[in-house]
């Protein structure tokens, strides 16, 4: 692991709003009131980050490509050398069947990735899991 990376994660949420708390505290008797500044504004980034609206908000910035319509499935071995599967979750094991299962989100993903592949003649590449 590179400094790099960590560096990259201790600077976006939640590990910077950590380090904003963090930093709260250690200023609490120096600057009180720029420590309580940081603390009630690190606590509504907490809550902004939290609410379903911000989320929806925040993923549609990046996910800007639409669904593809059975119009273009036939046609995207032209567009794309395999449909690759991200992992959906697992659910725990039950007696039934003694081995963890795939989530309903992990069964959806596959069920449409079997679905483009049989009409666009793709191969698979599944991942995630442990």
């Amino acid at each position: 692991m590179n400094w790099r990376y960590i560096i990259k994660q201790l600077g976006f949420p939640p590990s910077s709003l950590f380090i904003a708390l963090l930093a709260a505290w250690l200023l609490r008797k120096r600057l009180p009131r720029l420590a309580q500044l940081l603390f009630y504004t690190t606590l509504a980034f907490f809550y902004a980050l939290s609410l379903p609206i911000t989320v929806d908000v925040l993923a549609r910035t990046i996910e800007t490509e639409p669904a593809l319509t059975r119009d273009n499935w036939p046609d995207l071995a032209q567009r794309a050398d395999a449909i690759v599967i991200l992992g959906g979750g697992r659910e725990k094991p039950d007696n039934a069947w003694q081995f963890t299962q795939p989530s309903a989100q992990a069964m959806q993903r596959a069920r449409y990735a079997v679905r483009l592949s049989n009409a666009s003649q793709l191969p698979l590449l599944a991942t995630g899991g442990a």
